[in-house]
């Protein structure tokens, strides 16, 4: 006989308004206007407590344009620099099928893909670090999405 199961979300508030929270975005920019060193950490913004991070990107120009390409941005929190990506060397070579030309469109992944949604249990800064420095100018924009929902622990 067939058995029917439910996931850990199941019995959760649904998000939209009220108690399940509402869909936020945070969004943060930084332009690099000079090379990129390693170790550098760009703060891009603080997630509050109570929201709970569900799907993200990295964004940004065409950093490390160069035939060998050496640039690596990680994104994460204190005590966990690659909690949502660990990007490895970007290479900003043209991305036919998303009709994008020389840029950094990365999703962020690990934890987003590998555990639970969990809410936060405090303010929580996401950080950018710069793991390896780029092998040209190094400059330019980045900008980084964090989608989620959350429920304001403030209210009852």
């Amino acid at each position: 006989m067939a058995s029917t199961f439910y996931s850990d979300q199941y019995y959760k508030p649904i998000p939209g308004t009220g108690a399940g929270g509402d869909m936020k975005v945070f969004i943060g920019s930084y332009e690099f206007t000079s090379i990129t060193v390693i170790n550098d950490v760009v703060t891009m913004f603080t997630m509050p407590k109570g929201f709970t991070p569900l799907y993200g990107y990295l964004l940004g120009d065409p950093i490390d344009a160069n035939a060998i390409e050496t640039l690596e941005l990680d994104v994460g929190i204190a005590g966990d620099t690659t909690k949502y990506l660990n990007s490895g060397v970007i290479t900003t070579d043209t991305v036919t099928d998303w009709t994008i030309t020389d840029a950094i469109h990365l999703p962020l992944q690990e934890d987003l893909l590998t555990v639970k949604p969990t809410e936060l249990t405090a303010d929580t800064d996401l950080i950018v670090t710069v793991t390896a420095a780029a092998a040209t100018t190094g400059t330019g924009t980045i900008k980084v999405y964090m989608f989620g929902v959350y429920n304001d622990p403030r209210v009852a």
